[in-house]
């Protein structure tokens, strides 16, 4: 961008790139939540999706998206 003197957030939609994720740093990768992911998905192949998730956070704390989903 510096090279053709353009700006950001004129540059994005030329390339089809949404700028939040231009600008936004990778968050370092956790081995232990991705090998917990991979004991969860294993899990799920063996014993199929849950029905039903239930939150205990009763129903003042739980969400409008949470209800619908």
């Amino acid at each position: 961008m510096a090279k053709h003197a353009i700006s950001q957030r004129r540059a994005c939609p030329l390339a089809s790139a949404e700028p939040k994720t231009v600008r936004r740093e990778r968050v370092p990768d956790c081995p232990k939540i991705r090998e917990r992911m991979r004991e969860i998905d294993a899990l799920i192949r063996l014993h199929g999706k849950p029905r039903v998730i239930v939150s205990g956070n009763g129903t003042e704390l739980i969400g409008r998206a949470m209800l619908e989903w």
